[in-house]
């Protein structure tokens, strides 16, 4: 199989416990060599969650024009009522319906009903986005990291999409899995779990 698979690009698509094999790391047997190599060393790996969505990005990708822009980033999302960044707003307080959803997501994660600030990301959006020309990147972050923003149409006009944000796994309730952004607005009102879950990606730009 290592030959047939040589320098390409392999679409993985994991079911159920599949989906903890760190595909990227698995050895394979380099190509006119003896030895062993990772398998991330000579492949391009994407990750799917079905057959169907690669479908679809397929069926996109034929109708769509090429993008004209390399990179939108997603970095430093608020997920606290006790941010600073909402210092100077008068935070509302979330509605029955967030709550309850944000409490039976956490559950299956063991942690509490806060998501801890992601501080790092933000200098890692900075450094990602000075890889390119600033007319070429969009770096969207504090309020900006939103899902509605992630949603929207302009994305279609960037090759390349980086979440840097809390990712969540839940294999219990795979529907609830998906990647999380604000959960406040710029006036401080809390909004529903804003995830961007797997069913979602057909939707993506």
């Amino acid at each position: 199989m290592a030959q047939q698979i040589a320098n390409k690009r392999l679409a993985i698509v994991a079911d159920g416990v599949l989906q903890f094999i760190p595909f990227a790391s698995l050895e394979i047997q380099t190509a006119g060599t003896k030895g062993q190599g990772l398998l991330i060393d000579t492949n391009e790996i994407v990750a799917l969650p079905s057959a169907s969505v690669l479908a679809e990005l397929r069926r996109n990708s034929r109708q769509s024009k090429a993008p004209e822009k390399t990179i939108a980033i997603f970095a430093d999302p608020i997920f606290e009522a006790n941010d600073p960044r909402l210092k100077n707003t008068r935070v509302a307080p979330a509605g029955s319906d967030s709550k309850a959803e944000l409490r039976r997501t956490s559950r299956d994660f063991n942690f509490g009903e806060t998501l801890p600030r992601l501080l790092s990301s933000r200098v890692e959006a900075r450094n990602i986005s000075a890889l390119v020309p600033k007319s070429q990147a969009s770096s969207n972050m504090d309020f900006a990291a939103s899902r509605d923003n992630v949603m929207s149409d302009n994305l279609a006009n960037y090759r390349i999409l980086h979440f840097a944000t809390h990712g969540l796994l839940d294999t219990t309730h795979p529907e609830l899995s998906g990647l999380v952004f604000s959960l406040y607005d710029q006036n401080g009102k809390a909004q529903l779990l804003r995830y961007l879950r797997l069913r979602h990606l057909q939707r993506v730009p």
